[in-house]
């Protein structure tokens, strides 16, 4: 057995020990793990300079486990309110779900220290509507790194079906990026039509240039 293939066959099996693990543990960052430890692996196996590769593949199954993880949704008008307040404003609800507010932010700053944790939140306000057919509300990020590679994911909140205002926060843990801009751009689905759309930047930035970074 060459020494690669034995490399091969030790990483596979250190990626579905962990895997079963994070599984058993029910671990809220499992996602990030795996991805992060199964782009590393495949990312040293399929690269001539194994490190380099690692880091690469490391940091693109980051990004694929943080698609995964779970977010936190946090109540902040229900259906119920939503309603009576559309009605004493309008008299009347409307035929089908109306977007009254949708905003995007990331907390705590626009620039991050690597290695620090944020949260990417999103504020959704939804108007109930006439008739009791629930709404299929989703979020599609589209999350464009330093060196231009695009990652895009899909999110359904089915805290939304009803309407009301709800608060999602999704955390970013930036230990496995690299520094550099990043684009963060959303599209807001209600019923499979783009109801609303955002885009802003951030920064991630290692401690030697945090400094330089605040300065702009």
């Amino acid at each position: 057995m060459n020494n690669y293939f034995f490399k091969k066959i030790s990483v596979l099996c250190l990626i579905f020990l962990l895997t079963v693990f994070c599984a058993c543990a029910d671990n809220q960052y499992a996602g990030r793990i795996i991805g992060t430890l199964t782009g590393a692996a495949v990312g040293a196996l399929v690269s001539e300079d194994h490190a380099k590769g690692a880091l690469i593949g490391g940091t693109a199954g980051f990004l694929a486990g943080w698609m995964a993880d779970k977010y936190t949704a946090k109540q902040i008008k229900s259906a119920e309110q939503a309603r009576t307040d559309a009605i004493k404003e309008n008299k009347v609800l409307p035929d089908g779900p109306k977007l009254n507010s949708y905003n995007v932010a990331l907390q705590p700053a626009s620039t991050l220290k690597q290695g620090s944790t944020a949260k990417l939140v999103s504020t959704i306000d939804i108007s109930p509507w006439k008739n009791n057919k629930k709404a299929v509300v989703k979020e599609e990020v589209l999350l464009t790194l330093p060196d231009g590679t695009q990652k895009q994911w899909i999110k359904p909140y089915p805290e939304l079906a009803e309407g009301g205002q709800w608060e999602v926060a999704k955390d970013i843990n930036t230990q496995a990026l690299p520094d550099g801009m990043y684009n963060y751009k959303t599209n807001l689905y209600i019923d499979d039509k783009v109801s609303a759309n955002r885009q802003f930047s951030f920064q991630i930035v290692s401690s030697g240039n945090l400094y330089f970074a605040d300065a702009k």
